[in-house]
């Protein structure tokens, strides 16, 4: 049966050591010619096909292990009965030395059986010569060996070439993993892009839709004054209060979104952005926050912090606005591959709470980066939202910090 392996540096090195093995065979004869039997002619003829014919077999390229065994054993095996039973000589058991070798390394299972099989009968048949038990034994052992060490030699390479496959396919499978990991940095790249200009988009239009309206009001507000100066000088000055009330308004709004903006400062952790936006939220609106941060914090993504923060400020708008809330409690827990933010407050809360403009904003971009929105609310118990985030590589906790404001 012809093998799927290919020609090694090895089968090159045993076909060589077989050609000089037999080489000598060769010269041995020439200077024993009286142990031929036979002609010059016909006598090398035979031993000339014997070397070159199971070559035919194993080859670089082509080795079939099955028929290489028979016409080894056919060819050189003749040669033995030859010398035993018609020159009378146990010369031809040097013959079967190499064959041993050979065969205990090329073959396989069945191929073995066989081999070993023929060869321990071509052995035994020396007793037609030399019935000793001793003489017969030495030989055995002495093909054993080669075949036995021909034999493990075979396994070393096969265990080797097996070795070899495995590193290959690990390579194969790691640099997939590479490239898999590259694949899906690029994506999250993307994601983070994409929402942070989605949040531009929205900022712009935030400001587009308030102080641009407001701005565009006060213009045409100027404009009317103008006007009324010389005509109704008393009706200009109450117009131009109202303008002043409409700007500080303004500016009040504009003060917010760039509050907004600069509280996103990379150097800041998430954990003390959120503190930063609770302390002030306390501060504007005289309600009593409280944010504790729990477990081993790890630097997050600007998308993931701007989303929480943006969760965050509508949590805490709308526990004021709509729940009238006197107190909210805020955690944040970095725990078993997950971020946590829960936001607690003592409204009034709804048994029938429906998800406005707000909320569905804040679970779209939750879902942005595969995070949930669950928000728990009860009529005179107050309202509770929570904002969930896998993680990565999140370890054990290590820290508690609790800041109060009231």
């Amino acid at each position: 049966m012809a093998t799927n392996r290919s020609w090694i540096w090895v089968d090159t090195l045993l076909a060589v050591v077989r050609f000089i093995y037999y080489l000598t065979g060769v010269a041995y004869f020439i200077q024993h010619p009286e142990e031929m039997g036979m002609s010059y002619g016909l006598f090398f003829l035979w031993f000339t096909i014997c070397i070159l014919a199971p070559h035919l077999f194993w080859r670089p390229g082509y080795i079939n292990d099955v028929i290489y065994a028979i016409t080894e054993l056919t060819l050189v095996g003749l040669f033995h009965i030859y010398f035993i039973f018609y020159v009378g000589t146990a010369v031809g058991v040097s013959l079967l030395f190499m064959p041993a070798l050979i065969l205990g390394y090329l073959g396989r299972k069945n191929t073995h059986i066989f081999s070993f099989i023929v060869l321990s009968f071509l052995t035994i048949s020396i007793y037609n010569i030399e019935p000793r038990f001793m003489s017969i034994a030495t030989y055995f052992f002495a093909l054993a060996v080669l075949f036995a060490f021909g034999y493990i030699f075979n396994n070393m390479l096969n265990t080797q070439r097996k070795m070899k496959l495995l590193l290959e396919e690990n390579l194969q499978k790691t640099a997939l993993i590479e490239a898999q990991n590259k694949a899906l940095e690029q994506y999250t790249r993307k994601v983070e892009e994409l929402t942070l200009e989605a949040e531009r988009n929205r900022m712009a239009g935030e400001l587009h839709d308030t102080i641009g309206h407001t701005f565009t009001s006060v213009i045409v507000g100027m404009d009317a004054v103008s006007y009324l100066i010389d005509l109704a000088p008393e009706k200009a000055k109450e117009r131009l209060a109202v303008l002043r009330e409409v700007t500080t308004g303004g500016l009040n709004q504009l003060r917010e979104q760039i509050h907004n903006i600069a509280i996103d400062d990379e150097q800041l952790s998430l954990s003390s952005k959120l503190e930063k936006i609770a302390l002030e939220f306390s501060d504007y609106t005289n309600t009593e926050v409280t944010i504790q941060t729990f477990g081993h914090e790890q630097e997050l993504s600007k998308s993931v912090s701007l989303i929480l923060n943006r969760c965050l400020q509508e949590s805490l708008t709308n526990a004021k606005r709509h729940g009238e809330a006197s107190k909210i409690d805020i955690q944040l827990v970095f725990k078993d591959g997950e971020l946590k933010l829960t936001i607690q407050d003592n409204g009034k809360g709804s048994s029938n709470l429906k998800q406005g403009f707000g909320l569905q904003t804040m679970k779209d971009r939750l879902s942005q980066v595969n995070g949930s929105l669950i928000i728990q609310s009860e009529e005179n118990l107050g309202t509770t939202v929570i904002c969930m985030i896998p993680l990565k590589g999140v370890g054990e906790i290590e820290k508690n910090k609790t800041v109060a404001r009231g």
